[in-house]
């Protein structure tokens, strides 16, 4: 009988944890998208002047797609400072503008999220935002390189880790009501 309770202890957790790996990989399949720069990497901006980003979005790194909602996000790695702004459709389909002004003139890292799709590269390389008035000077490398955990990722990470502590607990829980169990067996015994 104990046995048999032990083992509805050990099995609950582990379903949990294959109810929840079958939910993130159907919820993953298929929902990822690929965004390009428009000639390769974005302009080289001013700090305090408007600047716009043209980007194209590819379901599925192919299909073109304009119903996305896309949000630009930047941070100062000197200040601290950060901006977000929402792109939009604009021209053929997949084709998305962002308007934004970086109020700070340094090193900036950014990346475009997506509100229901998975970006397979999101974090770009870092622009150098210019002095007003500065003379302009190339933004660098073109090739995007990913540097940045996924939020869905690493919730579904801590969403496991989670459930393995619960697992886990499930064992030390066991251990000390059997402890009793076993003590009152022996003394049965002798």
């Amino acid at each position: 009988m104990l046995r048999l309770r032990r083992r509805g202890a050990l099995l609950a957790p582990l379903a949990a944890v294959a109810a929840a790996a079958m939910l993130a990989g159907t919820a993953l399949a298929g929902g990822w998208a690929t965004a390009t720069i428009d000639g390769g990497s974005p302009p080289a901006p001013n700090a305090g002047e408007k600047t716009t980003i043209g980007f194209t979005l590819l379901q599925h790194g192919v299909t073109p797609i304009s119903w996305e909602q896309v949000t630009l996000t930047g941070s100062n790695t000197e200040t601290g400072e950060s901006v977000t702004a929402q792109a939009r459709p604009q021209g053929k389909t997949g084709h998305y503008i962002v308007e934004v002004t970086f109020p700070s003139a340094g090193t900036w890292t950014w990346r475009l999220q997506t509100r229901d799709l998975l970006m397979e590269t999101s974090t770009f390389p870092p622009m150098t935002v210019r002095a007003t008035g500065a003379a302009a000077a190339g933004s660098g490398s073109s090739a995007a390189a990913p540097t940045g955990v996924d939020p869905v990722l690493a919730l579904a990470g801590l969403l496991l880790a989670f459930l393995a502590g619960a697992f886990l607990g499930s064992f030390r829980g066991d251990r000390r009501a059997e402890a009793p169990v076993a003590a009152a067996e022996r003394l049965a015994t002798h």
